[in-house]
């Protein structure tokens, strides 16, 4: 943001929320950042104002701090870092004012780097892909102003390097393009930037023959994009720079499942959301399949021709198979209720004699949490969320003499001190008046404005009544004046409450 940056977020997609997590101890930008097997994330290397970086530091979820850990032998950026399946994260390449064809391993368990051989070119901006053999793909990127077309492959058993590219046909020479694992264990390398600007070629390398071969043009000229797996098989491209400007665009890539289009069941109506513990409730058509045999005939079909749902979460893919209840037709079911599996969204696809429907996104979702829940998940981080002694409904973390809950019921923030916005006294024809902030999301607390004659804890009594509300836009300015009049009392006081039912 015109300078490195430290800072760190979280996404809570069950709530749609972003919060403030601590900051790295270092600014840095082009760093990459690796999901560890035990749930923490490694971010290693990059740049900052100075240059490449060859520090690193592990972020811990259930602290919500970072800690340095042992440092890259060469500092680099535009590099790669592959989660092994034995738990080591491999880094490839990068540069650091050129450059480099160094590899290194890092062990989460003692926190060092060790080498990890040399690639035959140096490289940066280029791919790496873990295969399911547990080896890893290494292709393209650029060494300097040349662009190049090699690839190889790491093998962590042996430690050593072999050439990827074949000489019938090789992957078009690119940078900043993407690599993506298909379901079949196959590679699909896609656009990205050569000498001539970007690119829409597209290639799929197959492990198990080490071949290449040239797949669909992307439908535009791309680099720097994503590509993400979907769960329904196919590859979803998005953004990236384009011949003159960035790209808002998107296209999907189709590997080819096999399923011929005339008897996969067609999803029509499908729930936004689903409460946890309900049954969804789907619509559409071809729920009912052909039965047959499972013979040495070649046929797809099995006799199972009744829907099957199946579940998988988009946040860690768990995934439930649900049968069709009791009552189900060729164009609509009822599914048995979901439970045990994960609250956020969920990839939904029904399948019909083996054959599935394209994939949609549900939410499963328990109820919406009360406003002030959310409100605290706005305004205070993860670790102070924990903290009673800061979030909680008593406590006053800006000091100003105002708790968190009447803090919410006044649309304040509870960081900074605003006692000059505190309900204000005044007089309409003899009676007391008391104006206040009233939040319009506060529908989940009971707020009174009370009187009293001596302030006695049994004195007070909700006694005032609204006379005015003005829209102030995020909030109303409320007054209400108390029934009695100042002279039928020797004194008279007002005071504003609030408690969650």
């Amino acid at each position: 943001n015109s300078a490195p940056l430290a800072q760190a977020e979280l996404f809570d997609p069950t709530f749609g929320l972003w919060v403030a997590t601590a900051a790295m101890h270092t600014t840095r930008y082009q760093h990459r950042a690796t999901l560890l097997a035990d749930g923490r994330v490694l971010v290693s290397g990059g740049r900052d104002l100075a240059g490449a970086l060859a520090s690193a530091e592990i972020y811990h979820p259930l602290t919500g701090l970072w800690t340095s850990t042992g440092s890259l032998a060469t500092a680099r950026a535009g590099h790669t870092a592959t989660l092994l399946t034995n738990g080591k994260v491999l880094v490839t390449g990068g540069e650091n004012g050129a450059a480099l064809a160094t590899a290194e391993l890092f062990d989460p368990v003692t926190g060092l780097w060790t080498p990890a051989g040399a690639l035959t070119a140096a490289r940066s901006d280029h791919s790496a892909v873990l295969l399911h053999d547990g080896r890893v793909l290494v292709a393209c990127g650029v060494n300097g102003t040349v662009f190049l077309n090699s690839a190889q492959i790491y093998s962590p058993v042996s430690g050593l390097w072999t050439a990827a590219s074949s000489p019938i046909y090789s992957p078009h020479a690119c940078a900043r393009h993407r690599a993506v694992l298909l379901p079949s264990g196959k590679v699909l390398l896609a656009g990205g930037e050569n000498a001539a600007g970007p690119t829409d070629l597209a290639d799929v390398y197959d492990p198990l023959t080490g071949l290449w071969w040239a797949t669909g043009l992307l439908e535009t000229k791309r680099a720097s994009h994503t590509a993400t797996l979907l769960a329904n098989g196919r590859i979803l491209i998005c953004g990236g720079d384009g011949d003159t400007a960035p790209l808002a665009c998107a296209g999907l890539y189709d590997p080819g499942l096999g399923f011929a289009a005339e008897v996969r069941p067609l999803l029509t109506s499908v729930p936004a959301t689903v409460l946890a513990g309900n049954a969804i409730t789907l619509g559409g058509s071809r729920f009912r399949g052909i039965s047959e045999a499972s013979g040495g005939t070649g046929a797809r079909n099995s006799a199972s021709n009744y829907p099957v749902v199946h579940l998988r979460a988009t946040d860690g893919g768990q995934t439930m198979v649900l049968s069709p209840g009791t009552a189900w037709s060729a164009s609509a079911f009822t599914s048995t209720p979901i439970t045990g599996f994960p609250l956020g969204h969920t990839l939904v696809t029904v399948f019909v004699n083996g054959s599935p429907s394209e994939s949609r996104i549900v939410k499963l979702t328990q109820p919406e949490p009360p406003p002030y829940e959310v409100w605290r998940a706005t305004h205070f981080t993860v670790a102070e969320w924990l903290n009673p002694d800061v979030s909680g409904d008593l406590a006053d973390p800006d000091r100003d003499g105002i708790p968190n809950l009447l803090e919410y019921l006044q649309a304040l923030d509870p960081k900074v001190s605003d006692a000059h916005l505190l309900p204000v006294a005044g007089l309409q024809d003899g009676s007391l008046t008391l104006s206040y902030r009233r939040n319009k999301n506060a529908t989940d607390v009971i707020h009174s404005v009370e009187c009293s004659d001596d302030m006695s804890p049994g004195s007070w009594a909700a006694e005032a009544i609204p006379i005015g509300q003005v829209d102030m836009g995020g909030y109303w300015l409320v007054t209400a004046v108390d029934q009695h009049l100042i002279s039928s009392s020797p004194r008279r006081f007002m005071r504003l409450t609030v408690e969650k039912p």
